[in-house]
């Protein structure tokens, strides 16, 4: 009897122990997102530290949240065309899950975040003008820079890179249910940006004069040349499903420990002894 009480007060600890784990990481994810909110200004100095400490690597992002957003009146998207001739044809960029092709469905990219399909939706609800980073994309479009096409969709509709590029600014809607094949529709607003040649000195001025354009190129030392390495082999998977794998990785190790200590043979045991 007393060896029953004391197997029944284990498994009582036991779960009493997991539902305290479970309680902790709710409340560790809650401070987390509480903590999104306050400004970086105000954040303790050894936390910004380390983030400036990592961000020359590439390994993290800053992300922002937002109490109101916008598209109540239709999705603002750019439209990015390239074409090797100015009277076209035209054909449009694919990114990789920012609207474009109506036909095309969103893409589940939940927790990951692309970078640059964001980065894109704030250009649109301004001018190419006052977006620096645009005309840097636009000119590395142009150039065909690998490590700028890894984070757009594939395949692209250009065998080389195109000579000239122009972008043009729609409001998307989602079809309605069962009407239409489609899964947009768009309505073209205006122009986003003029007709840019391959070869217009002044562009390259711009990304120059705004330290886009790098004089020499970087050199670094043996941490970034394996972070290089890393990112190439990372960057033939997709991001999201690169996301995921590592999220399922993280929460695998996580349990396996967790099973580990909890010695589950012996509770599995045990709970087959008294018929549970």
């Amino acid at each position: 009897m007393d060896c029953l009480l004391q197997r029944s007060f284990s498994i009582s600890v036991l779960c009493w122990g997991l539902e305290c784990r479970c309680f902790a990481l709710v409340l560790w994810v809650s401070l987390c997102f509480v903590f999104s909110f306050v400004s970086f200004s105000v954040q303790r100095s050894p936390l910004k530290s380390l983030h400036e400490a990592v961000v020359p690597y590439n390994t993290i992002n800053s992300y922002g949240l937002f109490r109101r957003m916008t598209g109540l009146n239709g999705r603002p998207e750019i439209i990015v065309e390239g074409a090797y001739d100015p009277n076209g044809p035209w054909r449009e960029f694919r990114f990789y899950s920012k609207p474009g092709n109506v036909s095309e469905a969103p893409v589940f990219v939940l927790p990951h975040q692309p970078r640059l399909d964001w980065q894109m939706w704030f250009a649109a609800l301004g001018s190419y003008q006052y977006n620096p980073f645009y005309i840097n994309l636009v000119y590395h479009l142009m150039e065909g820079t690998p490590e700028v096409m890894r984070l757009m969709s594939k395949p692209q509709p250009f065998e080389v890179p195109p000579t000239f590029v122009r972008a043009k600014l729609y409001h998307y809607f989602y079809t309605k249910f069962g009407e239409e094949k489609d899964w947009w529709t768009r309505e073209l607003q205006y122009e986003y940006m003029p007709i840019f040649n391959k070869g217009e000195q002044v562009v390259l001025e711009y990304l120059t004069k705004n330290r886009l354009v790098l004089s020499s190129e970087y050199s670094g030392g043996i941490f970034d040349f394996i972070l290089s390495k890393l990112h190439g082999i990372v960057y033939e998977t997709d991001q999201a499903i690169f996301v995921w794998g590592v999220l399922v990785a993280t929460m695998l190790v996580i349990m396996t420990n967790f099973l580990y200590s909890i010695d589950l043979f012996s509770l599995l045991n045990s709970l087959q002894d008294y018929g549970i």
